[in-house]
């Protein structure tokens, strides 16, 4: 794989070489792309930007873009924002990061806008690998660019994308399940932001190239149907669906039950995910239940939800803990209608208030 890092600050490139070189990560840098210099007059910075990083695709066989938030010191008349923009263009996933972050329920809301705002041109890189040595930081972008790349290798393949029905329909066929794509459809309110031709494609850009068409499903993949849980939950959410405590649910009697609900699509080796209409097929096995299953003697269930065991809890988007349904607040409409595992405790709903109209 191999990198470009878009970063003004020597200490942190350094840190990011020694990380990368151990995966045998290639890594560019803005000194060996040409970032560093000043632009000519010919032509805008945003049609320049587009040729280097088309460039960087087509010939250097750049994989993944790495961009800091902050990019001050680098004085040429760049911004993460048009950096964003142009890889967008170009067919290149951009994973985005910012040194400073906190942990608290404000800082989710932040996120989430953020999420909003740009999730539909780069991925958020978990600020907990851009602290110290970095840890992780190498083993995550190889997954990411995995999962990019399946999507690429099944798009280049699609009999006609012009006429394939819809994000919905080709996400569902890329991930090896056809018969959700109607699931999909609760998340395609955001179609527009996600899928759109920029303002420059007819100078720039065929939206349907299959490159950028991957990199645009990604991102709504990654950014906006994973972020809010629903057909494909992670481990905290599908603990929620079996309304069992989260620590349950990584133990190793809950995991051979729900085995064969694993995802193992794109960005599935990010993190645990599991489908969740299987789920649903493993609790049709046991009464609607997961309690009823053939557990050893004295595996005690701890729920989510005490006074209504056998149904389904909710996952806090901002606490990112479980919850039952009698504390869920109503949800602000930027969930999507398609979550049907996200929420927001009605405790967090009542304190931010205002915050919450993003």
């Amino acid at each position: 794989m191999k990198v470009l890092l878009i970063e003004d600050e020597q200490d942190f490139v350094e840190r990011f070489r020694v990380v990368t070189a151990a995966e045998d990560i290639i890594l560019l840098t803005v000194h060996d792309v040409g970032l560093n210099k000043n632009f000519a007059d010919t032509s805008s910075i945003e049609q320049q930007l587009f040729s280097l990083f088309s460039e960087l695709r087509a010939e250097k066989k750049v994989d993944i873009v790495v961009l800091d938030t902050d990019l001050s010191k680098i004085r040429t008349g760049i911004s993460q924002a048009s950096c964003r923009a142009a890889c967008l263009a170009a067919g290149i996933p951009v994973c985005r990061y910012t040194k400073r972050h906190s942990q608290t329920a404000i800082s989710h809301v932040r996120r989430l806008s953020r999420i909003g705002l740009e999730g539909s041109s780069a991925v958020w890189v978990p600020p907990e690998m851009v602290k110290g040595d970095l840890p992780g930081l190498a083993l995550w972008l190889l997954a990411v660019h995995a999962g990019f790349s399946e999507l690429v290798s099944f798009l280049t393949q699609y009999p006609d994308l012009e006429t394939a029905g819809g994000p919905a329909v080709l996400l569902a066929d890329a991930l090896g399940c056809p018969e959700i794509s109607a699931d999909f459809l609760g998340y395609t309110a955001q179609n527009v932001f996600f899928f759109a031709p920029s303002e420059t494609d007819d100078e720039m850009s065929n939206p349907v190239d299959p490159v950028r068409l991957s990199t645009q499903l990604g991102y709504w993949l990654l950014n906006y149907i994973l972020e809010f849980p629903g057909p494909i939950l992670h481990s905290t959410a599908a603990a929620a669906f079996l309304n069992i405590e989260p620590s349950l649910f990584e133990s190793e009697e809950i995991q051979g039950l729900v085995s064969s609900s694993k995802y193992q699509g794109p960005f599935g080796n990010i993190a645990p995910l599991f489908w969740r209409h299987r789920l649903l097929q493993i609790l049709d096995q046991y009464e609607g239940d997961i309690a009823n299953a053939p557990l050893p003697a004295g595996f005690e269930l701890t729920r989510v939800d005490t006074e209504h065991p056998d149904s389904a809890a909710y996952f806090c988007v901002l606490s990112q803990q479980p919850i039952a349904a009698s504390d869920a607040g109503p949800n602000p409409d930027w969930i999507p209608a398609g979550a049907q595992l996200a929420c927001i405790k009605e405790e967090l709903y009542e304190e931010l208030g205002p915050l919450l109209s993003i």
